[in-house]
């Protein structure tokens, strides 16, 4: 019975090590392509902001809270599942 318990953890952590490794991929081409989103939103927030487009500025700055969120929410899910491989292999 010990074994099967030792594969099995074995199989659950090359699977979360897997995924793990997908979505560090994952963030860091989504970083690269917000970074350049990010720069744009805040070249028409300044340009909404000296034109006195109030809803426009709002609009980009919910775009920006998104993007930001997105960001954290793949960060948090990456540490949870990094904290579930570690209880699961010790």
């Amino acid at each position: 019975m010990s074994v099967m318990i030792k594969m099995l953890k074995l199989i659950i952590g090359c699977f979360m090590s897997l995924a793990l490794f997908v979505m560090n991929i994952v963030a860091k081409i989504y970083s690269h392509i917000a970074g350049i989103f990010f720069i744009v939103i805040g070249i028409c927030a300044l340009l909404a902001f000296f034109s006195k487009q109030w809803i426009a500025l709002g609009i980009f700055g919910i775009m920006f809270v998104v993007g930001v969120a997105i960001f954290w929410f793949i960060a948090e899910i990456m540490v949870f599942i990094e904290i579930l491989k570690d209880k699961v292999s010790a």
